[in-house]
This record gives structure tokens, C-alpha cells and sequence, in this order.
């Protein structure tokens, strides 16, 4: 299907650029600033940190066992991928881990990771302006 292509003072442009334009020009400047900080963090069955499961997986060790935290008499299937080993304390305050999900724990180590590998550094009047994609 051939892409359409509009006129426009920066040439011809196809119609997702032509929204972007039109969205950049009614954006205020600061708005518009786009920041990529590249810090990576991971929580997997093969390993508790980005260097740990890249150790493993090139050592071809696999992240996969039978499940022991439920019982799986009922399910047909006994065996998953599960972190291991995951100290929550290592990130988290003690009395905040019993508030939390381990999802929310699993997220807040990766983010932890994540931020110390980009060398981030977030002053305090400006961390309103900082997020984190997950």
C-alpha cells in the first residue's frame, strides 16, 4: 500500500510526520525535549541482575523448574520460570516489603539496577522531572 505523502514547509512529508509537526509546532518548547538515559535492570529466573542472567544465558543455563511455592497437584503442568534467590531487603525498606506485592519488589530491584547502571544521579528539586519506562 503506497504511503501518502503531503507538502509541507520542511518538504514532502507522510502523514504521521505531518502530525508530529503539527503537534511540535502547538508544543510548548520544553515539552518537545525528549531524554533517553540507557540503564538496564533485570530480575529473571537465570539470574538477579542484568550480568547474572547475561552470564547464563550465554552459558546456555536455563531458568526453568519445577514449581515448588504452590502446590501443582491440580495443574497439569509442574515446572516454570521463577526468580530465585531475590533478597527484596537489598533495595527496599524492610517494613515497605511488607506492604508490596513481589511484582512491585521485582519492578522497584529492576529500576534500582537500572538506575545505578545509567549513573543517574536525580537532585531532589528536580526529580518531578525524571521517570522510568518499564
Amino acid at each position: 500500500m503506497p504511503r501518502h505523502t503531503f507538502p509541507s514547509q520542511s518538504g514532502n512529508l507522510t502523514q504521521e510526520e505531518v502530525l508530529v509537526e503539527k503537534t511540535e509546532q502547538n508544543t510548548p518548547y520544553l515539552s518537545r525535549r525528549r531524554v533517553v538515559v540507557t540503564g538496564m535492570g533485570a530480575l529473571t529466573p537465570v539470574g538477579n541482575s542484568v550480568s547474572e542472567s547475561w552470564v547464563n544465558l550465554v552459558q546456555g543455563k536455563s531458568g526453568i523448574s519445577t514449581i515448588e511455592h504452590i502446590d501443582t497437584e491440580q495443574f497439569p503442568v509442574k515446572f516454570c520460570g521463577t526468580v530465585k534467590g531475590f533478597d527484596p531487603s537489598l533495595t527496599i525498606d524492610r517494613k515497605d516489603v511488607r506492604k508490596m506485592d513481589l511484582f512491585i519488589q521485582y519492578a522497584i530491584a529492576a529500576t534500582a539496577e537500572a538506575i545505578a547502571d545509567a549513573r543517574l544521579e536525580v537532585p531532589q528539586e528536580q526529580a518531578y522531572r525524571y521517570g522510568v519506562a518499564i
